[in-house]
């Protein structure tokens, strides 16, 4: 059996007990403990502050490309922004959690007064 590897780092995954093990054998344990601590500091870090990572970065990216570089809302052409659709995942967002948005139609779905 080929070793599994993190999904985020490539690192080895390393079973530290039985239920670990098993769920590393389904696919269900899919990222290491460091990267799952990494994680968790996004999500408890302040929110200004996650954008500047490069996870942050990433992930934003993933989505504007996701999106064939247009607005989602009004299909725009860059620059765009991702715009959470939820913050419980924060961190380790999933893709559908991101939309890209142009500036204009993220304010207005923020709430921000567009003039």
């Amino acid at each position: 059996m080929d070793n599994k590897r993190c999904t985020k780092c490539g690192e080895e995954l390393i079973a530290m007990n039985d239920m670990a093990g098993t769920l590393i054998r389904m696919g269900r344990l899919t990222v290491c403990d460091g990267c799952r601590q990494k994680d968790l500091d996004y999500a408890s870090m302040p929110y200004q502050q996650y954008l500047q990572t490069d996870s942050w970065k990433m992930k934003a990216e993933a989505c504007k490309m996701t999106a064939g570089n247009r607005c989602q809302i009004c299909n725009s052409r860059p620059p765009l922004e991702a715009h959470h659709r939820t913050y419980q995942r924060r961190g380790y967002e999933h893709p559908g959690d991101l939309t890209a948005l142009c500036s204009r139609c993220h304010r207005l779905i923020s709430g921000i007064e567009v003039y």
